[in-house]
Parts: C-alpha cells; sequence; structure tokens
C-alpha cells in the first residue's frame, strides 16, 4: 500500500490488490489521513482500553464510508493514523467530492465515538 501512497507503483502490484479483492479501475489516485486527536479521548478511556482498538474502530469506520460512497481502501498506517487511499477517475473534479467523504467521516466519528479526528486530504505521491 505504501508503494501507492508514492505513486510508485505497477501493473504486478496492481494485480496483486486484485487477487485479495482491491479493485482499483482508475488512473487516479488520492488519500485521506485520518489521524486520531488523542486529546479528544479521556486518558483513563484510553488507557483502559487496547489503543489499538480506536485504530480498528476509525478504520472500520471509513471503510463503511468509502463502500457506500467511493472506490477505496483503508488501512491502520501507525498508533494514532488511518489512511484511506481512494481510486478517482478525474483528480481535479473529484476534490469536492472527496472533502465530503473526509467531512462525513470527520462527523460520524465526533457523533458515534465521542472522539475527534483531523484529517488530511490530498493526492497521493
Amino acid at each position: 500500500m505504501t508503494g501507492l501512497l508514492r505513486s510508485s507503483v505497477n501493473e504486478a502490484d496492481l494485480e496483486l490488490l486484485r487477487t485479495i479483492g482491491i479493485h482499483f479501475k482508475w488512473p487516479y489516485f488520492t488519500c485521506l489521513v485520518i489521524k486520531l486527536d488523542k486529546n479528544s479521548v479521556d486518558s483513563e478511556r484510553y488507557n483502559r482500553a487496547d489503543p489499538s482498538l480506536f485504530q480498528l474502530y476509525i478504520q472500520q469506520l471509513v471503510q463503511e464510508v468509502l463502500s457506500r460512497r467511493a472506490n477505496g481502501f483503508c488501512f491502520v498506517m501507525s498508533e494514532t493514523e488511518v489512511v484511506a487511499l481512494l481510486n478517482i477517475p478525474d483528480q481535479h473534479k473529484a476534490m469536492h467530492d472527496v472533502k465530503e467523504i473526509g467531512e462525513t467521516i470527520r462527523r460520524q466519528i465526533t457523533s458515534l465515538s465521542n472522539m475527534t479526528v483531523t484529517i488530511g486530504i490530498g493526492p497521493s505521491g
């Protein structure tokens, strides 16, 4: 996945992804980096649970949004970051939609879990 984020992917990489059910059919990619704002989680709540559960929760919520609104895949990148990689047909026209998807993710996480996230949006590479 990190090859896609750096724009260094070839057809063999895409074929490997297809074998595990991830299909990227459009020529462009953009990404959202969803970072948990640790300050938004009560320290007692954060320390009581396994911290990886927060990332898993965010990843599942993001993937659910993507499955309804875009062609994409998300994965945990670090202790506090989840990356959503979106495959898009036109990178200029799609940025408005990508911003709306990011806002949907942000609102759902805030309303459903009482946590906040910061989302960075931009082209991969």
